[in-house]
This record gives structure tokens, sequence and C-alpha cells, in this order.
């Protein structure tokens, strides 16, 4: 009977230490999709950065480009009005200040476009990012809890094994106590010598 309950017992104690390992093992598996995931967004995170950058830069470009064509388009107007000796003031000078004038916000236009589309491009970027610094502490937290089942799994185990032994080999006998507590008959003969002379007293 004992080495059934003991055998019992060490069954259930390597479930326990065997399910702690598995459950770390399911942990880790989660923390490395995790971690891949991690890589990934980071990935994209900086692809979102390069394309911030180039928005930027093509931006700058365009602006650059259009304020050359702007300076050609006034001086050519400027040459024309000149060559047939019209003088730059009056309705020339008027178009003239207009047309520079919305040349200028043409320029602002472009590139608060470009400025915004790399705002948009760096935004992306920083929300990936975050996403994989949240997925690193996930993984993280997976890893150290299949750790912690490892641990528990043991603490289980050993406490199974404690008990039953405890049970098997620990506990006192039901009777164990009863004779040196005072409360059987005592038969010894200075007991009887005792009883005699009480009753000869009576």
């Amino acid at each position: 009977m004992e080495v059934v309950a003991i055998t019992a017992a060490a069954m259930m104690a390597f479930s326990q230490v065997r399910g702690g390992y598995a459950e770390k093992e399911a942990l880790n598996y989660q923390a490395k999709v995790a971690e891949a995931n991690a890589r990934q967004e980071r990935g994209l995170a900086e692809a979102s950065r390069i394309e911030a950058a180039h928005e930027k830069l093509k931006g700058d470009i365009a602006v650059q480009e259009h304020e050359k064509k702007s300076r050609a388009l006034l001086g050519e107007f400027a040459a024309k009005t000149a060559a047939r000796g019209v003088a730059m003031t009056g309705s020339p000078l008027e178009y003239l200040a207009t047309t520079a004038e919305d040349l200028a916000f043409e320029r602002q236009t472009i590139g608060y476009g470009a400025e915004m589309e790399a705002w948009r491009k760096k935004t992306q970027g920083t929300i990936h990012l975050n996403r994989a610094k949240l997925m690193d502490s996930e993984a993280s937290a997976m890893r150290s809890a299949g750790k912690e089942a490892v641990v528990s799994g043991w603490l289980k185990g050993m406490g199974t094994m404690g008990l039953a032994s405890y049970n098997v080999y620990g506990k006192p006998a039901p009777n164990a106590g009863a004779a040196g507590t005072g409360g059987g008959m005592d038969t010894s003969k200075g007991a009887s010598a005792g009883i005699t002379a009480s009753r000869g007293r009576q």
C-alpha cells in the first residue's frame, strides 16, 4: 500500500514538473514570434524614416525648381515689357507683382505638401517603432513567465512528494501516545501495594 501511494505521488509530481517545462516551451515559442514581429516592425519603421527623408528632399528640390522657373518667367515678362518700350509701372507692374505672389504661394503649397507627406511617413515610423517596443516587452514577459512556470512546477512536484511522504511515513500511529498519557491501568507492583494499604486503612 505504501509503495502504491509513493508511486502515485511520484507520477503526479513528475507530471507537475513536466507541465512547468511544457508551459515554458509554449511561452518561449510565443516570445520568439513576438520578437520576430518586433524585428519586422523595426524594419518598417526604418523604411518609413527613409521615405520621410526622401519626401522632404523631393519637396525641397521641387521648391527650388519652381523658384528657378518663377524667376525665369518674371524675368522674361520684364524683358518683353521693356522691349516693347512699356514702362514697368501701372498695369505691367501690378501684373508682375500679382504673378510673383501667385508663384510664391505655389511654392509654399509645394513645400507644405512635401512636409506633410514627410510627417506622415515619420509618424508611421514612430508607430511601427512603438509596436516593436511593445512586442519586445511582451516577449520578455513571456520568457519570465516561462521560468516562473518551471519553478512553480518543481515546487508543486516537491510539495506533492512531501505530502505523500508525510502521509505514508510521517504520521504517528493512532495509539502511539496512549501509554505515555496515564490513561491505562498501572499493573506494576508499587501500584498493587498501594491498593492493599488503602484497603487496610478502611
